[in-house]
């Protein structure tokens, strides 16, 4: 967890809360449809709270100072929320089940590293105070994937 959501959590609980909305994105047309048939569950564990730790990683800090720092962060965030996943899931007993939620752990990191999720991570978010454009958000990413 970074700082900034552990302050967020920690000083600010009603904002916490306000940005914690489950899994899947509501970012986007597709993604607002897609949100209300993605499950919050993972093989019959609830992922609610690693995704309410993820949904507010999305949301603080708002500003960057550079688009590499913000890119490092969403990185950041995203591995946080596959880690908090697995120690999860590691607790499992059988190994087949806990096979099957890891794949499906990697298949959301899959998602929230994609460039919808850099689309979703950057909406709202400026960079040195100046609100990048979409064309720029996406050319950054496409440069950029994979780096760091």
């Amino acid at each position: 967890m970074s700082p900034e959501v552990k302050d967020c959590l920690i000083n600010d609980n009603s904002r916490f809360i306000k940005n914690s909305n489950g899994v899947g994105s509501q970012v986007g047309f597709w993604n607002k449809l897609a949100y209300h048939v993605i499950p919050d569950s993972v093989v019959g564990i609830n992922i609610t709270g690693e995704s309410d730790l993820h949904d507010n990683g999305f949301e603080v800090p708002m500003n960057f100072d550079t688009f590499e720092k913000a890119y490092k962060y969403f990185q950041d965030v995203n591995s946080d929320f596959l880690s908090n996943m697995r120690m999860h899931f590691n607790k499992t007993k059988w190994k087949w089940l806990r096979r099957r939620r890891m794949a499906r752990a990697e298949f959301y990191y899959y998602l929230v590293e994609s460039e919808t999720g850099w689309i979703s991570f950057m909406d709202g978010k400026t960079i040195n105070g100046i609100k990048p454009s979409r064309e720029r958000v996406l050319s950054y990413y496409n440069k950029h994937k994979g780096d760091l």
